[in-house]
């Protein structure tokens, strides 16, 4: 009995307002790492398409280069390099909703976007990426 009575004195824990104090530091911790985190999905898929579009840009101007005309949309342009061998398989954008425009100019110049609804993003030959200054930085 009296081991019974030691132990319902024992009056170790933590209050309600430490609990509470607790939560409200969780939450507010939380409000400024999701957005962040959320924020850099988008930019790993907008910086895999820019890789991308270096590589199908770059496998136009050699298929251009060997083959004299390059004409057509951009379907048949990425079937002829993939049935040429310029690279494996193309595929979709990995930015969400987004398509692979391609055209390629007289002089056999290259341009690759992507777009969506009427909005097109350069990628390739050169882009203009914000960086943390906010300030343009070219890329090639």
């Amino acid at each position: 009995m009296q081991a019974l009575k030691k132990i319902l004195k024992n009056n170790k824990g933590f209050s309600l307002i430490e609990v509470m104090a607790a939560v409200v530091m969780m939450v507010v911790l939380m409000s400024v790492v999701i957005p962040n985190v959320m924020g850099m999905n988008a930019k790993g898929r907008l910086d895999a398409d820019i890789i991308s579009a270096s590589a199908i840009g770059k496998a136009v101007e050699l298929y251009a280069i060997e083959n004299e005309d390059v004409d057509g949309d951009t379907d048949e342009i990425i079937k002829a390099i993939e049935s040429e061998g310029y690279v494996k398989d193309v595929g979709a954008p990995k930015s969400r909703g987004y398509s692979w425009q391609i055209d390629v100019d007289d002089n056999g110049r290259v341009k690759v976007e992507i777009s969506k609804g009427g909005e097109a993003k350069l990628l390739y030959p050169n882009i203009e990426v914000e960086d943390d200054k906010g300030t343009g930085v070219e890329q090639n």
